[in-house]
C-alpha cells in the first residue's frame, strides 16, 4: 500500500471528489483511499481504479483482473456466470461448458446450430458432410451420402430416398433407354455377396452393398473397396 499524491480535492458541500490528472504515484491503481499495486479480491481494475464491477457499456469483460472491451488472444473465450452477469476471459472453457458459440461457453451447442468437436457454428465447411447437426469429415459406418443437399452441404442418412439406390452414395436411378442389345446382368459376383469381401478384380460395381459382375445404367461406376 502507497500513499497517494494530490488524489482528492474537497468540493462545496463536503464531498470528496477523485481528480482524474493526479493519478497514484508509481503506476498504482486507487482502491478506496489508498494507491496500491495490485486490485484486493471481487474487485478489478478499471482507468487506474479498483471497482467491484466493469462498465457494461465500454468495458464489459474482465481480462485478467482488469475490465476490457474483448478479451486478449491468450484468453479468447467467455464465462458468463453470477447476477448481475459477470463475463470473464478464460484462455480454455471449463468441462461442464465445454461447447463454444460466438466466443462465449456453453453447456450445449444452440439448436439451429451445427457442432464441430467443440464449436458450434452457423454453416458446416464447405468440405465436411451433415450427420445430427454435426460437422464430419466422411458419413459414419452404415450411412449413406445423400446427393440432396442440406443447408447447402451432403447429408448422411441411414437409408436413400425411393428411387435412389444405396451404394457409398445415394445415385439416382435412370430407367434404361429401350435397346435391342441385351441389358448387362446384374447377379452377384462368384461367392461375394458382401461388400467387405470385394476385391477390384471380381466386381465393376457395387450397389446395396453387394458386388457385381457389371453395372446396369445409373449406378455408380467407380467404387471405393
Amino acid at each position: 500500500m502507497y500513499l497517494c499524491s494530490n488524489l482528492y480535492q474537497m468540493k462545496p458541500g463536503g464531498t470528496v471528489q477523485f481528480e482524474q490528472s493526479n493519478l497514484c504515484i508509481r503506476r498504482l491503481a486507487l482502491s478506496g483511499f489508498d494507491c496500491v499495486d495490485r486490485c484486493p479480491n471481487n474487485t478489478v481494475l478499471y482507468n487506474r481504479a479498483c471497482r467491484t464491477s466493469c462498465d457494461f457499456s465500454e468495458a464489459p469483460l474482465i481480462d485478467d483482473g482488469k475490465c476490457a472491451s474483448k478479451c486478449s488472444s491468450k484468453r479468447p473465450y467467455i464465462v458468463i456466470s453470477g447476477q448481475p452477469f459477470i463475463q470473464t476471459c478464460v484462455d480454455q472453457c471449463p468441462s461442464y461448458w465445454p461447447y463454444v458459440y460466438q466466443s462465449i461457453c456453453r453447456s450445449s451447442c444452440p439448436d439451429y446450430t451445427y457442432r464441430s468437436g467443440k464449436l458450434c457454428l452457423d454453416a458446416c465447411p464447405s468440405n465436411s458432410v451433415i450427420y445430427g447437426r454435426e460437422c464430419l469429415d466422411s458419413c459414419p459406418k452404415g450411412t449413406f451420402i445423400s446427393d440432396q443437399l442440406y443447408d447447402g452441404n451432403a447429408n448422411c442418412v441411414h437409408a436413400c430416398p425411393s428411387g435412389r439406390n444405396n451404394a457409398t452414395h445415394c445415385i439416382a436411378m435412370d430407367k434404361p433407354k429401350p435397346s435391342k442389345t441385351p441389358q448387362p446382368s446384374i447377379e452377384p459376383a462368384t461367392n461375394n455377396t458382401n461388400s467387405s469381401n470385394c476385391t477390384i478384380q471380381d466386381v465393376a460395381a457395387l450397389i446395396n452393398n453387394v458386388c457385381l459382375e457389371k453395372c446396369f445404367a445409373g449406378c455408380a461406376q467407380n467404387c471405393s473397396l
